[in-house]
Order: structure tokens, then C-alpha cells, then sequence
């Protein structure tokens, strides 16, 4: 028959199993009352416990901080009939942190504050940190230092001048230490605590002592860094950008209508020129403000008034109009050359049909002509090398 203490382990083994099992799933429920259960039956052990026990129940101390924590921490709303878990949800975190803190005393180690393994002080500073309770983290950690009985400061004192990497109760105090230089008192910008708790440290050696020198050199360096004013781009005011657009727009209009003017101007020089036969009473120009309103013969169109554009109004060609038609057909007529040189039968019907439209036009006419007499040319030597077009 299994003595009692390994039935006892036996139970709490399964306990803590499926509450972490639980606790990994986030069903908070479960794992909390499974959790509740084990820290119950820890109550009904011995006075002392043998050393599996003791590590177990650090184990489970560790996953019920670490549950409240998750709890606390859920983005979303928490679904739970658990009252304690409501209870705790309805409270600060301040509150919540100095009750664990408490429930971890008072419950697991029989009001003994030094008797905590510096693991649980670890997960309660961490759960501290994460709700941003540096404060109560602070006070944790001196309540902590000052409850050590002196049999463990003379083992600590011993394993660190051995330079004992492995022994468990070190580590974990190092760990206590080192969110206390490095986290803790940062956090509240109390230098000054920092640097007499490490001149006052016998525990701690040397080595490790420099390097906690200079990393809390370089935090505080960091913290009193002022910080780099973020350069803003100067919002420019809609109202006065839209009237400098304004200005820009009317000033291009302006000028477009000076042109217009002086172009028109000309113009009408160019027809008295070549004698066209316009009379005032025909064909008259007023200028205004970089516009003017030209009159057409009675009968024909009203009145043309032309702002800030290139196009004149006339019942008959002008020499804008003739040098754009010019332009274009110089563009057509390098494109019947292209075509022509081809060979092609829709280039040749195409070319009859351009010959027919500008049969009229006697400069057209010649163009035309000379190039279709080029393309005969061109198709009698195919011919005559009996090609097939």
C-alpha cells in the first residue's frame, strides 16, 4: 500500500495536470476551480512537506497567478459563472494584485512571507508589471528581501562566491533581483534606490554587479534623453490655396486672351492685306477686358463672344483655318505616300476617294496628282517585273 504522502502527490499531480490542460485551452472555469482544489488540499498537508510536494506547490501557485493574470488580461469580455472570477473582474487591478499577493501568504505558506520561493515572488512581480502596478511590484519585492531568513542569505552569500550556476533558490533570487534593477525602479525613475541597493548587495558578485551598473546607466540615459520633436508639415489654409489657384487659373485665361487679341488682330490686318472684302458694318471687333465680340452678317449667326479660347467664329476660312487645314493635310498626304508605296487595292480606292473630295482645290489637286502619277509609275515597273501587287 502506497504511503500517504504519495497518494497526496498522486492527487495533486492530477490536479495541476488537467487545471494547466484547462488553463492552455483558456477555459477559465475549469482551471480555476481544479486550481482552487489543489490549494486546498495543500492546506491539509503537513506542517512540512517533503521536497516533491513543496516543488509541486510552487508549480501550482505559479499556474493560478499566471490564470488571474490571463484572466485580466483578455481583450475581450471573460464568459464565466465562476463567482470568484467575476469578483475579480469587477475590481481594480491594484486590488487585484495586493489580493493574490495575500491569498499567496496567507493560504499557501502560513502567513510566512519568507518562506515564498523566489519563483511565485517572480510570477507576482511579472503579473504586477503586466497590469502596470510597478508600485505594489516594489513593495512585494522589499516585504520579500526584509522577510529572508538569515540561514538563506548565508546560503545564498555561499553559492554565489562558489559561483554556483545550478542551485535553484539563487537563481530564482537573481531573478527577483534583476526585475528589481532592470524593470521595478526604472519604471519609477528611483536611480538613486537602484544604485545603494547594489553598492549594499553582498549576495550578488562582482561580475554581475558591473553589468547591472551599466545597464542601468544606459536606461537612465535612455529615460533623460529628451525626446525628438516630430517635425509636422505646415497645413496650408484651403481657403487661400483655392484663391491662389484662382489667381493662377484667371492669369492663364489673361493670356490666352491677349493671344487671342493680338492673334485676332492680326488677322484682320492679314485679310485688309489681301484685300478681303469685309466692311465695317460686316465684320467688326470690339476689345474688352481680353475678350472681344465679333458681328457677323445679319442673317447668318448672332453675335460670337470668344473668352480665353483659340477658336474664331467666321462664316468664312481664315488664316488660322488655313494653317491648320495645311497641317493636316500634310499629315494626310504622308500618310496616302505610306500607303501607296504598298501597293494595296484599298490604298488605291482610298486615294480615288481623297482625289474626288479635294478635286476642288487646286493645290490639293497638284499634290495629289503628282503622287498618283508617282504610284502609276511605281506599278508599271512592278509590272513590268511581273510581280503580283
Amino acid at each position: 500500500m502506497s504511503p500517504p504522502s504519495s497518494i497526496e502527490l498522486q492527487t495533486l499531480t492530477n490536479l495541476y495536470q488537467r487545471a494547466k490542460h484547462a488553463f492552455l485551452l483558456r477555459k477559465y472555469d475549469s482551471s480555476h476551480l481544479l486550481c482552487s482544489s489543489a490549494i486546498s488540499k495543500l492546506l491539509d498537508l503537513s506542517p512540512v512537506p517533503s521536497p516533491s510536494i513543496k516543488i509541486l506547490q510552487t508549480k501550482i501557485w505559479n499556474l493560478y497567478i499566471n490564470l488571474v493574470a490571463a484572466i485580466l488580461a483578455e481583450r475581450s469580455p471573460v464568459v464565466t459563472q465562476d463567482l470568484e472570477i467575476k469578483r475579480l473582474l469587477e475590481r481594480s487591478p491594484e486590488k487585484v494584485v495586493n489580493d493574490v499577493w495575500l491569498k499567496v501568504i496567507n493560504e499557501g505558506y502560513a502567513e510566512e512571507i519568507g518562506e515564498v520561493p523566489g519563483e511565485v515572488v517572480v510570477a507576482c512581480i511579472l503579473f504586477c508589471l503586466n497590469q502596470r502596478e510597478a508600485l505594489n511590484g516594489r513593495n512585494i519585492i522589499e516585504e520579500w528581501f526584509n522577510a529572508l531568513s538569515d540561514e538563506l542569505i548565508l546560503h545564498l552569500e555561499h553559492m554565489s562566491s562558489k559561483h554556483v550556476t545550478s542551485d535553484p533558490i539563487l537563481n530564482s533570487y537573481e531573478k527577483v533581483v534583476e526585475l528589481y534593477l532592470l524593470q521595478v525602479l526604472p519604471k519609477l525613475k528611483d536611480w538613486d534606490l537602484a544604485s545603494k541597493f547594489l553598492a549594499d548587495n553582498e549576495i550578488i558578485n562582482k561580475d554581475r554587479k558591473k553589468a547591472y551598473e551599466q545597464t542601468l546607466l544606459k536606461l537612465k540615459e535612455r529615460t533623460n534623453k529628451p525626446t525628438p520633436l516630430k517635425y509636422t508639415k505646415p497645413k496650408k489654409d484651403k481657403s487661400k490655396r483655392e484663391e491662389g489657384n484662382g489667381h493662377h487659373i484667371s492669369s492663364i485665361l489673361n493670356v490666352r486672351s491677349n493671344y487671342i487679341f493680338t492673334n485676332g488682330m492680326e488677322i484682320l490686318t492679314n485679310n485688309q492685306k489681301y484685300g478681303s472684302s469685309s466692311s465695317p458694318s460686316s465684320n467688326m471687333m470690339t476689345c474688352n477686358n481680353g475678350q472681344f465680340t465679333r458681328s457677323l452678317h445679319s442673317g447668318t449667326r448672332t453675335t460670337a463672344t470668344v473668352t480665353s479660347s483659340r477658336n474664331i467664329v467666321d462664316n468664312r476660312p481664315s488664316t488660322v483655318n488655313r494653317i491648320v487645314s495645311n497641317r493636316i493635310m500634310e499629315y494626310l498626304m504622308l500618310y496616302l505616300q505610306r500607303m501607296m508605296s504598298k501597293m494595296s487595292a484599298p490604298g488605291f480606292l482610298f486615294f480615288i476617294m481623297i482625289l474626288f473630295v479635294f478635286s476642288t482645290r487646286s493645290n490639293i489637286k497638284k499634290k495629289l496628282h503628282d503622287a498618283f502619277y508617282k504610284w502609276l509609275a511605281k506599278l508599271w515597273q512592278t509590272l513590268k517585273a511581273a510581280t503580283y501587287i
